[in-house]
């Protein structure tokens, strides 16, 4: 009795626009934040949310064109 294992395939890269964007807060920012004023620290968190909105409109396009993408193939 011999066992065969399905061949795997190989990896691939998914393509740039199918790639989650991931946000890196440097570590010497976070540091700096606790010596912030409060308006300060409230213009960061304005920029931050600011940058979030951006990226959820870019992944809200990303999903919407790859839904219209399977509603044509399933057609």
């Amino acid at each position: 009795m011999s066992s065969a294992a399905p061949a795997k395939k190989p990896y691939r890269k998914a393509p740039p626009e199918h790639r989650e964007l991931r946000l890196e807060i440097p570590v010497s920012r976070l540091e700096q934040e606790e010596s912030l004023t409060d308006a300060e620290r409230m213009k960061l968190l304005q920029q931050e949310n600011e940058e979030l909105r951006k990226r959820l409109a870019s992944a809200t396009r990303r999903t919407e064109a790859l839904e219209r993408e399977l509603e044509i193939g399933q057609d």
